[in-house]
């Protein structure tokens, strides 16, 4: 079952009264902390979901350092797609994500030579493998690349149209042009070239995008465009594991990201509720808190908040790491960022009179389970709707100030 799948339908499953009394009895035959390990394992399935994104071109034109953005890596970053290397091997070779391993991004040789004949590209490729195609090129797009897109057409199988290396033209075209230069112009320019040429040759209005290729320019041009509709565009069996796996590049990935994290927050509500039928003294509680805290932890790092991603941002993009910390702090101090579990408490003492009472009324008689079970649904929501608000709120004021900094860099 794919990771959108399963956690859809569990969502759905949990409106049904028939699902209260499976709870029971799981919890009666492994515990709460039974409970608690197979509602991570279910949060975590996504994980396990192989994604693979096939990058293909011919040589020179970007594609290792291409993948390496999409990896939010530097060439000289330890595990990079080497560049400026000529390509002479004829076989796919997969970098993977360095935040989850099974998103692979294949570097494809270029179709149409000696080693990679059309004949037998699509077969020797395994373009059966790859969930979606990045077809790239350093100027014009050629007949090859066309001939690429009508066989991954043929597979329904999704693809888009990459021009790269945007910022050597535009610094080519400056000292061309000098004070007559203008560059809107030149993209406009270059995008109606790629595509009268594209419509003329395919007969569609393809998706083309205009970027640079590098990290430090990932907020500029197309690519943040790139990457939102990468996630939009996946497969959908696929596409809530795809978006959990990518890197928080841009407002726009944060937004499609809290939109799939807020999936989860009903799940552990309902774990939270189960619990709470429990007639002993604060077990309830403890689950709640513990639960709360390993979610704070995954929006952290899929938000990119962790005092390393907030360093590794400053030294790639060139900026006072204390401009990201003071930015945040009036939302996350950065000290909680440390210390979750002092974070979430904090959280929680906005909602500890209904924490007391829900230890409380598990004791009542007959509807006693009930109320303790619906005040642990509700605090739970709340904290855990509270904290990524929060979290929200910090990463896009985040990419702001890298958005800004790109702005006045360049």
């Amino acid at each position: 079952m794919s990771a959108d799948t399963t956690l859809d339908d569990l969502i759905s499953v949990t409106r049904n009264d028939d699902l209260t009394n499976s709870i029971t009895e799981f919890i009666k035959k492994n515990g709460a902390e039974g409970l608690r390990t197979f509602t991570q394992e279910r949060l975590d399935q996504w994980r396990q979901c192989s994604l693979n994104i096939a990058v293909t071109g011919n040589s020179g034109v970007g594609k290792s350092t291409l993948i390496n953005t999409i990896r939010s890596l530097r060439p000289y970053d330890p595990g990079a797609s080497p560049v400026n290397v000529v390509e002479c091997t004829s076989v796919p070779k997969a970098y993977s994500h360095p935040a989850n391993e099974n998103l692979k991004i294949w570097d494809l040789p270029g179709v149409g030579t000696k080693k990679c004949p059309k004949q037998t590209y699509v077969a020797e490729m395994n373009f059966h493998q790859y969930d979606f195609f990045l077809i790239v090129s350093r100027t014009r797009f050629t007949e090859n690349d066309m001939w690429l897109a009508r066989e991954i057409s043929r597979m329904n199988k999704g693809f888009f149209f990459i021009r790269t290396q945007i910022d050597i033209d535009i610094d080519n075209s400056q000292d061309e042009q000098a004070t007559s230069f203008n560059e809107e112009i030149l993209l406009t320019k270059i995008r109606n070239d790629c595509l009268t040429y594209l419509e003329t040759q395919y007969n569609l209005s393809p998706s083309l995008y205009l970027i640079s290729g590098r990290l430090n320019n990932n907020q500029r041009w197309d690519y943040p465009r790139l990457m939102t509709d990468l996630l939009t565009h996946f497969p959908l069996l696929k596409r809530h594991a795809f978006i959990l796996a990518m890197s928080p590049i841009c407002k726009d990935v944060v937004r499609t990201k809290i939109v799939h994290l807020r999936k989860r927050i009903c799940l552990v509500a309902i774990a939270s509720a189960a619990v709470a039928i429990i007639p002993a003294p604060f077990v309830s509680i403890g689950f709640d808190l513990t639960a709360c805290i390993q979610e704070t932890k995954v929006y952290r790092q899929q938000l990119g908040l962790t005092e390393d991603a907030l360093r590794q941002l400053s030294e790639r993009h060139h900026i006072p790491f204390e401009r990201f910390s003071d930015a945040i702090d009036d939302r996350i101090p950065i000290q909680a960022m440390a210390s979750i579990a002092q974070f979430v408490i904090s959280v929680a003492r906005s909602v500890a009179e209904s924490l007391v009472k829900q230890e409380g009324a598990r004791y009542i008689p007959i509807v006693g389970s009930a109320i303790a079970s619906a005040a642990s649904f509700g605090s739970t929501l709340y904290i855990l709707n509270s904290i990524l608000n929060d979290m929200e709120q910090a990463a896009l004021q985040v990419q702001e100030i890298i958005v800004q900094s790109s702005a006045n860099f360049n």
